[in-house]
């Protein structure tokens, strides 16, 4: 079985100690190989490069920065996301790879956004912010109505400063006053520094654990 991670430059990637562990553990043979793609060969040549590894018999890829939202575009072009299901609203703090990751988790009714009543996306670029918000049926959209219940913000930014991560949260908020809010940052380590204060620690909870939970989900699938 032939797995691997592709992006740029992948010098710290804890995936490949993941990955082999678990083939061990599972009694597989296999490989875990680091495939990285210089994000100069552009989006028409990445696409050719995980053609070539679906012809090499690659059965699994992990997808990590830059070429999150090009893998995600190539999915879509093979027929793979987006998809259904209740309870709080989800907001999604970025328009880039991670945040098109985690908003199609959930319209698959993939781990926590599966619960999710309500979705709205929270962007810089307001044309980004608008394509991203297309892929959220009428039903599960945020208005402009006034909301009750809890709110998950799943942070997908690359790492700010403490600052300015303080400027989006107060935003956020304060156009859900009175509602309790809970932070899933999906950087971890020293990367999630920025958001350690913005909520309680018992409403906070960085990537870490995710990056093992999707690393063990990603291998059942393809073990199958």
């Amino acid at each position: 079985m032939r797995l691997g991670i592709t992006g740029f430059p992948l010098l710290y990637t804890k995936s490949p100690r993941l990955h082999r562990g678990f083939l061990r553990a599972a009694a597989r043979q296999g490989s875990y190989e680091v495939l990285p793609f210089d994000p100069l060969g552009g989006k028409p040549g990445f696409f050719r490069f995980l053609d070539g590894l679906r012809a090499k018999g690659y059965r699994g890829l992990n997808v990590t920065i830059p070429h999150k939202e090009w893998a995600y575009e190539y999915a879509v072009s093979r027929g793979g996301p987006p998809t259904l299901r209740s309870g709080f609203e989800l907001v999604v703090v970025g328009t880039g790879g991670a945040a098109r990751g985690a908003l199609a988790g959930a319209l698959a009714g993939h781990g926590l956004g599966a619960r999710a009543k309500k979705i709205s996306i929270w962007g810089r670029d307001a044309a980004k912010v608008k394509r991203l918000a297309k892929l959220v049926p009428a039903s599960r959209r945020a208005g402009s109505r006034r909301s009750n219940g809890p709110v998950v913000v799943v942070w997908c930014l690359a790492p700010l400063d403490p600052p300015s991560a303080r400027l989006i949260w107060n935003g956020i908020a304060g156009a859900r006053e009175g509602r309790e809010l809970y932070l899933y940052d999906l950087n971890y380590g020293d990367r999630s520094d920025a958001t350690k204060d913005l909520c309680s620690r018992r409403r906070r909870r960085a990537g870490g654990g995710m990056l093992e939970r999707q690393a063990a989900h990603s291998f059942a699938l393809w073990a199958k």
